[in-house]
């Protein structure tokens, strides 16, 4: 399975980006096409953004939130729970404060008379377009709870790839980090011994340029030892 970014039209003319995860390009398109999207481009490969590292959502709601709603929402609807009950079940079981005023905010919808689809359309931050796209391809052709079930299999892989990003970018800052320190412990300690060892042969002025340059550094990184 490989993570595939797209570009779309919808019927409406609106532009949508994204990224699923398929087993080839052409299998991308015919998803995209079966909910009424004219494909644009497809290339392999997600697009990564500091943002979506970062997970940041206006509304408070992570993606962790998101994983953890969909499985537990799909688990009831595919149970047979009427989707008003499993959204009032959540409700008072979700800890984000963010997260529950979504979920009460689309449960009074719903109640009200007002579709899946919109009452999700209205939530920032916990539903893509394509998502969004999926559930109204779903209530419209009576297969809700499959696509319901779609989404939560797609955030959850989701989840699992920007964990497997942030893993991949820890190591290196670690790395960086480590190396960092490092170097400054050495102009704290070895680059003194150097200059005193040149100041005991009385060479003070035969110290190279670049030697140099590094006792000034290390005099300003410890300016109540100054070694120049």
């Amino acid at each position: 399975m490989k993570v595939w970014s797209y570009e779309a039209v919808a019927r409406n003319g609106k532009q949508i980006k994204g990224d699923i995860e398929a087993i080839s390009k052409q299998e991308v398109i015919s998803l995209l096409q079966d909910q009424g999207l004219t494909v644009v481009h497809v290339a392999e490969g997600a697009r990564i953004t500091f943002k979506r590292l970062l997970n940041f959502n206006i509304g408070g709601i992570g993606l962790n939130d998101r994983v953890i709603f969909m499985k537990q929402f799909s688990t009831m609807v595919t149970a047979g729970l009427p989707i008003t009950e499993a959204l009032e079940t959540l409700a008072t079981q979700i800890k984000n404060p963010g997260m529950r005023t979504v979920v009460e905010t689309v449960l009074k919808d719903v109640k009200s008379g007002v579709s899946l689809t919109n009452a999700f359309k209205k939530t920032k931050g916990l539903f893509d377009d394509i998502q969004i796209n999926l559930i109204e391809a779903g209530e419209k052709s009576g297969n809700l709870i499959d696509m319901i079930a779609k989404i939560s299999k797609d955030l959850d892989q989701r989840k699992n790839f920007v964990s497997k990003v942030r893993g991949a970018m820890i190591y290196p800052i670690i790395i960086f980090t480590a190396v960092f320190l490092i170097m400054i412990l050495l102009m704290m300690t070895m680059v003194p011994a150097v200059e005193t060892l040149f100041k005991g042969f009385k060479a003070e002025d035969k110290i190279p340029w670049i030697t140099v340059a590094m006792i000034n550094i290390a005099n300003f990184l410890n300016p109540g030892k100054s070694i120049g």
